[in-house]
């Protein structure tokens, strides 16, 4: 039982910290529950791939699910899609990594600091990466639908 409960508050909070981030960022409030869901949706995927690969392999394949996710969202609520890519991605961002680089750098351990400092780097081009394919494989499918329309006429 205690193992279905830890993963749900994670979710819950995932979802809060989502929505927290676009009331911050003054996000429009009809956008906020789909903030909510979407942040809760994406580190649903983060927990579960997290399970059976790295941190990074996570955090890439919950950004894309949320990228391609956040994309619909815009086009059918016709928003602007980064209303829902940066609340979403507050929750990925390796701000542990980031202090840790810089303490072990302040007590010069040479060796932690460069481990996560690339742990650091990985994560955020990570959550680039996601972002990049996404919006690539959309603007693929939408030049294929216009040459598709073009023949057709």
């Amino acid at each position: 039982m205690v193992q279905l409960i830890d993963p749900f508050f994670k979710i819950m909070g995932a979802g809060l910290v989502a929505v927290t981030a676009a009331i911050i960022l003054e996000a429009p409030r009809n956008s906020l529950n789909k903030i909510t869901l979407l942040g809760a949706l994406s580190y649903t995927i983060y927990l579960l791939t997290l399970s059976f690969t790295s941190i990074v392999n996570a955090v890439f394949i919950a950004c894309l699910s949320a990228s391609l996710v956040a994309q619909a969202f815009a086009r059918w609520f016709k928003m602007p899609v980064t209303i829902f890519y940066v609340p979403t991605f507050f929750l990925y961002v390796p701000g542990a990594s980031i202090y840790k680089t810089a303490y072990y750098f302040i007590n010069n351990q040479l060796d932690s600091t460069l481990f996560y400092l690339t742990e650091t780097l990985l994560i955020a081009g990570a959550i680039a990466l996601g972002v990049f394919i996404s919006d690539s494989l959309l603007e693929i499918l939408k030049s294929l639908k216009s040459k598709t329309k073009g023949k057709a006429s």
